[in-house]
């Protein structure tokens, strides 16, 4: 794919063939943080500096990249791995409020390295 048409978009999914029957490829664009996200998310029409918001300072070491779910080679699980964060960032919009996607990513990666 193009890379000028991959910057014009914030993540982007690429269907990938493998040899282990194909793979969905998630790029993320912005490689911010939560709460550069939430900023963008809901401050894009505003100056977010004029705002104040309690504990935004939460978000800022939470990465998108905190939610990727990996199989025992280390190959990313694509799908719940994009579930995870997007879900994420869709409760971003006007609700900070986190919910334990990166609790769950982690179980599912524990889980796999305990068997």
């Amino acid at each position: 794919m193009d890379e000028e048409i991959k910057q014009k978009f914030d993540f982007v999914l690429l269907a990938v063939n493998d040899d282990k029957g194909g793979r969905i490829d998630i790029e993320d664009n912005t490689g911010g943080n939560l709460q550069d996200w939430f900023r963008k998310l809901n401050f894009h029409k505003m100056n977010p500096d004029d705002f104040e918001v309690r504990n935004e300072d939460l978000l800022k070491d939470i990465k998108l990249k905190d939610y990727e779910v990996k199989e025992e080679d280390g190959t990313p699980i694509s799908l719940l791995t994009f579930n995870f964060q997007l879900n994420q960032l869709l409760m971003l919009i006007n609700n900070p409020l986190l919910f334990p996607h990166r609790a769950y990513a982690r179980l599912f990666n524990s889980e796999r390295k305990d068997t």
